[in-house]
């Protein structure tokens, strides 16, 4: 791999490459007061300087716009370099040759005094990375969250379980996704918006003549962008280094209920890596090989390959733990390879398709190559209602109905006994009927009951004992 170091040169005052601002909502204090962990992370080039300590958020909203501030403590500092561990790069000497990458982790907890629906925290760092040479000039990074503490219930924004800081090899197709996840189980979707150098959204960069927010980066084909799984695909056709914005939404039942916005630096260079790869779920190939449908209470289980024409290099297979009850385990050879299984349950059915990334990377020098996959998942099914329990008089007769929910809306009933096909059932007699409805290549059953009733005509008996008439009434049941 040949890197134009000279194409990359910066003053040492800058030092961002991208940043996210992600939280955790803790609940109430003993106030009721909303109460949410902040996560900053900043990703720092090595050559500059290091980034603001304490990191200064600020926050208001309309409901209470006075512009408040808290400040995040540094938590961690960890060096995810794409280089080689045999590469000199510039967080062990800022002399050396290779481009070295540090992320800055803060935290901190904040309690809102109010509730509102748009609570907006942002930071602004003052040295935006100057190696990049697509917009007309550096100035801020800023990112924000958004935050609805309005709701019912406790909610925490997605978080990212990509780096934001790809290194991409000019003439090869390279696939990248951030890998948002959200616990709380909520549809996510993707857009593109122009990064931002300050709080408003008018505080944009200007991008030169040849680039804008939606072609961040000179590709052939033009880079595409999926909304729906936050997947881009880049075919660069020169060196260069450049950035662009991805903003989150989150949402709830089709309500949109919070936001979270990702800066990322996008570094593209010359390489003599073949960049590895990894099979579909079903093994060909095509965008559409990476999807698939299953039934609710149905296995899915599949295996991944990596691939790499680089003879010499290894390759190793990671996953960003997305479908939290699925299994994924890796075999850790000269080519790696992963198998990835899960059972939907019925909770699980959903027209918004589960998305995991997976990401391989190999062990080239002096940079790795690296690339993310994404695999996504419907859960198809249907709910299945035979109706209530019926009890009926001696000698009478029942009439049923089914109804389903789920599916595609269209659906297929069986009653059994019988193999009678229809959503009702008239004129059936006691026993136990199962009510099967299909819907997009699934089935469910339910059982319905027809039970016998109990009469309870009385005979009256009397004696006479010792002059006392004694009265009583026995029940007669009667099937």
């Amino acid at each position: 791999m040949f890197v134009i170091v000279a194409s990359f040169n910066q003053a040492k005052a800058s030092h961002a490459m991208g940043a996210d601002l992600t939280y955790t909502c803790l609940g109430q204090d003993a106030n009721g007061n909303w109460q949410y962990r902040l996560h900053y992370s900043i990703y720092r080039d090595c050559i500059g300087i290091n980034p603001t300590n304490p990191m200064d958020i600020h926050y208001s909203s309309s409901c209470f716009p006075a512009l408040q501030q808290i400040n995040l403590p540094l938590l961690t500092t960890t060096e995810i370099s794409p280089t080689c561990p045999s590469a000199p790069n510039t967080c062990a000497n800022t002399s050396n040759p290779y481009t070295g990458v540090q992320e800055w982790v803060f935290e901190g907890i904040v309690t809102l005094p109010d509730t509102c629906h748009d609570w907006t925290f942002y930071h602004s760092e003052s040295a935006r990375n100057a190696a990049i040479n697509t917009i007309v000039s550096s100035g801020n990074l800023s990112v924000f969250s958004v935050i609805n503490n309005t709701l019912p219930t406790c909610n925490s924004s997605p978080v990212f379980s990509n780096k934001p800081v790809p290194f991409i090899c000019q003439g090869q197709t390279t696939l990248f996704n951030h890998g948002a996840y959200d616990a709380d189980g909520d549809s996510l979707t993707y857009s593109l918006i122009t990064p931002r150098t300050g709080p408003n959204a008018s505080d944009t960069v200007t991008y030169d003549a040849f680039h804008s927010r939606t072609h961040p980066v000179l590709s052939s084909p033009a880079m595409t962008f999926n909304t729906s799984t936050g997947e881009f695909r880049i075919a660069a056709t020169q060196p260069e280094v450049t950035i662009m914005a991805v903003l989150v939404s989150e949402w709830r039942n089709r309500v949109l209920i919070g936001q979270v916005e990702r800066d990322i630096q996008i570094t593209i260079i010359n390489c003599n890596n073949l960049i590895p790869a990894l099979t579909s779920i079903t093994g060909a190939p095509g965008p559409n090989a990476y999807s698939a449908q299953v039934c609710a209470g149905s296995p899915l289980c599949f295996t991944i390959k990596s691939a790499d024409f680089d003879a010499a290099d290894t390759t190793k297979i990671t996953w960003d733990h997305s479908i939290p009850a699925a299994s994924f385990t890796t075999y850790n050879t000269l080519r790696d390879s992963a198998r990835f299984c899960w059972t939907p349950d019925e909770a699980d059915i959903s027209t918004t398709p589960y998305c995991f990334t997976a990401t391989v990377k190999d062990n080239h020098c002096p940079y790795l190559g690296i690339a993310v996959f994404t695999y996504c998942i419907t859960v198809n099914g249907v709910d299945p209602d035979a109706g209530p329990d019926q009890t009926i008089p001696c000698g009478a007769t029942a009439n049923l109905s089914g109804s389903a929910t789920q599916g595609n809306g269209s659906y297929t009933y069986t009653w059994n006994p019988g193999n009678i096909s229809g959503q009702a059932l008239n004129g059936v007699p006691v026993g136990s009927y199962i009510l099967t409805v299909s819907s997009a290549g699934c089935s469910n059953s339910d059982t319905v009951d027809v039970l016998p009733g109990l009469g309870v005509p009385a005979a009256n008996f009397g004696f006479t004992t010792n002059s006392a008439e004694h009265l009583f009434s026995l029940p007669i049941l009667q099937p």
